[in-house]
């Protein structure tokens, strides 16, 4: 085999690798794939037929989106929004893992902070934002706040579903073994709670999104939800159409995220 065969033989396997990692997963999301192009084709469909100056079709609203992208209209909202929206997720996943991780493994805990928990989690977290802004102002500080707001609870609620799901036989064979809480912690808790965090984990991302878009909203005209509020009341409904479709691919991209994140951290992947 030559120099040549020797170089291009490891690229074909790769390209080969990918093809089939493409091929599966296509074959377990076809469905959604389908579902996507159905929907899309009708929207586009329907905005010619309709006739209708807010219902755009789809192929206007993508010239819409073209135009910003290369104006740098969405790269400059993009900046703003994603910089509170880093922060407000760090705090929200680190605040919420360490909450719910206390919550299931002591009841003192439990007890205290559960009812106040439970009763948030279901709040109108809306309703709160003026108040954040009486507290911290129009800056970044209250999207950030705002954010953590909406993202904690979902990771808090689901770190402690976890905690308390361990088999207490398992707990009850590693103290047999003379094993440390720490180490019952790490190699019983832990992994079986994995699959209850990832679910908060995809619940927390797009609950920030959410929370970082409401606070651009009805905090200030900046970031994506400044671009939202602008073109809405501009009833420039093309470009209200591309910033909705970012809005998407940020929500998206943020369970792409967490499933990238949970790889890395070594737990068990189980797809669908």
């Amino acid at each position: 085999m030559s120099a040549a065969d020797r170089l291009s033989a490891p690229m074909a396997a790769r390209r080969g690798v990918r093809t089939v990692r493409a091929a599966d997963w296509l074959a377990r999301n076809w469905i959604s794939v389908l579902g996507a192009v159905a929907f899309f084709a009708a929207w586009e469909i329907a905005g010619h037929l309709a006739d209708y100056p807010y219902l755009p079709p789809l192929s206007q609203v993508l010239g819409a989106l073209w135009t910003l992208l290369l104006n740098g209209t969405i790269a400059k909202a993009l900046g703003t929004t994603l910089l509170a929206l880093v922060f407000g997720l760090a705090c929200a996943i680190t605040l919420g893992i360490a909450t719910g991780a206390a919550m299931g493994l002591s009841p003192t805990v439990r007890y205290a902070l559960g009812p106040y928990v439970d009763a948030l989690m279901s709040a109108p977290m809306t309703a709160f934002v003026p108040l954040f802004i009486l507290l911290f102002g129009l800056g970044i500080e209250t999207r950030i706040v705002v954010v953590i707001v909406f993202a904690f609870f979902p990771i808090a609620v689901n770190t402690q579903a976890g905690m308390m799901a361990a088999k207490p036989e398992l707990i009850e064979m590693a103290r047999s073994f003379c094993a440390t809480r720490r180490e019952i912690f790490f190699k019983v808790r832990l992994p079986m709670s994995y699959d209850h965090i990832r679910t908060g984990l995809r619940m927390s991302m797009a609950r920030g999104v959410e929370g970082n878009i409401t606070g651009e909203v009805l905090i200030a005209a900046v970031g994506i939800g400044g671009l939202v509020t602008q073109y809405g009341r501009a009833f420039t409904a093309d470009r209200l159409f591309a910033i909705v479709l970012v809005v998407v691919a940020m929500s998206f991209a943020a369970v792409a995220l967490t499933d990238l994140l949970t790889r890395l951290i070594g737990g068990p992947r189980r797809d669908r």
